[in-house]
């Protein structure tokens, strides 16, 4: 039984590449058309991964919720936020 590719070695390694270093690359070789497609894709790579992070967060805080009651869930808020927020927004800043 012969194993079917649906994507050879080097267009698998292509892709597993991070888009805005192919995206950088594209604009670098004058590639306008090829950089917007790239950032076009990064949309939805971006918007699953913003869906996702939303959704678990979400769902801790119903399981906090739930489990330890939901007086608990501003304390684990705002120990959510220092630790990730802020320390994030103050690098930036």
């Amino acid at each position: 039984m012969s194993e079917e590719r649906w994507f050879e070695p080097e267009e698998l390694a292509e892709m597993a590449r991070p888009t805005l270093d192919r995206v950088i690359e594209a604009i670098e070789a004058g590639d306008n058309d090829g950089a917007i497609e790239l950032c076009l894709s990064m949309k939805s790579e971006w918007r699953f991964l913003h869906d996702l992070m939303a959704e678990s967060t979400l769902g801790l805080v119903d399981f906090i919720k739930r489990r330890f009651g939901e007086e608990q869930v501003p304390e684990a808020w705002a120990e959510s936020m220092e630790r990730g927020w802020r320390r994030n927004a103050l690098v930036i800043a």
